[in-house]
């Protein structure tokens, strides 16, 4: 489910070459204050790739906290767009996106929840997917949008 590999792993390189230099420095008693910033600088940007690769809404803000509960979001943001490889849902087997998990991070909770804080969801199938017809397809249409009608 990663937004953009490329981006993604940008955040992660450099987040190890903060780690990796951090690490490296620790027999230096004299620099603990750098090799924190560091140590920050690696964690930052190991959350910042986290959050790209689950597509969470993405701000440029520097504070752990703020960022761990980003990571935490288990919703689709007011106007985020999130693009979901169609093929990988319709497989068979498992899918890591459509299977329960311990953290609830999975296509239908996501769903659920958003749906939850009142936000509606608009689901767009790219013309390409011959299988967008199939039983499984209908049945994750069906998971995703709910159509609620009052009249």
């Amino acid at each position: 489910m990663m937004q953009n590999k490329t981006i993604t792993g940008e955040w992660l390189e450099k987040a190890e070459e903060d780690f990796g230099f951090a690490s490296s420095s620790l027999e230096f008693k004299n620099y603990f204050g750098q090799i924190c910033f560091h140590f920050q600088q690696a964690s930052e940007k190991y959350l910042k790739a986290f959050i790209l690769a689950h597509q969470l809404a993405f701000r440029p803000i520097h504070n752990l906290i703020e960022l761990l509960e980003i990571c935490r979001q288990k919703e689709i943001e007011q106007n985020q767009i999130v693009f979901v490889n169609w093929d990988s849902l319709n497989k068979e087997g498992i899918s890591l996106f459509m299977s329960d998990n311990e953290k609830d991070w999975n296509l239908s909770k996501v769903t659920e929840n958003t749906r939850d804080e009142g936000k509606n969801i608009v689901l767009i199938i790219d013309e390409s997917h011959r299988t967008a017809k199939t039983s499984k397809s209908q049945e994750i249409v069906n998971m995703i949008v709910h159509f609620d009608i009052n009249f």
